[in-house]
């Protein structure tokens, strides 16, 4: 992270902050790396994505098609692994990061069960 990226992290609500540095949060995006067989460099503007979510530098309408185009996969794989990190990361921080349930409906996929993390 670059001294600038520390300070908009330091702004994010604690809660977020402790959710995006959880071993849990780590597990999962490792996970998804595996499963999707991602590359460094794929996993890295990967999770450069998700952080400007966190950060609301990207809004959620635009996530697949950035994955798409950063990550340089199919759009159906892109779709796969969007759906998944809105599944499982974003899902918890819904009431920070607005239409996640939208995007999530969109993409065909269901509703997480679970409180969220900020309320």
């Amino acid at each position: 992270m670059s001294p600038f990226d520390i300070i908009k992290f330091r702004n994010l609500p604690d809660k977020v902050q402790t959710a995006m540095l959880s071993s849990e949060s780590a597990q999962t995006n490792m996970a998804i790396r595996k499963k999707y067989n991602l590359s460094d460099e794929q996993f890295s503007k990967m999770l450069d994505l998700m952080v400007s979510v966190l950060f609301k530098e990207l809004k959620l309408d635009n996530f697949i098609s950035l994955l798409k185009d950063n990550l340089d996969i199919e759009e159906e794989k892109a779709k796969k692994i969007g759906l998944e990190i809105l599944e499982k990361k974003f899902w918890p921080l819904r009431e920070y990061i607005s239409d996640v349930e939208s995007v999530i409906k969109s993409l065909g996929g269901e509703i997480p069960k679970g409180e969220a993390v900020i309320s």
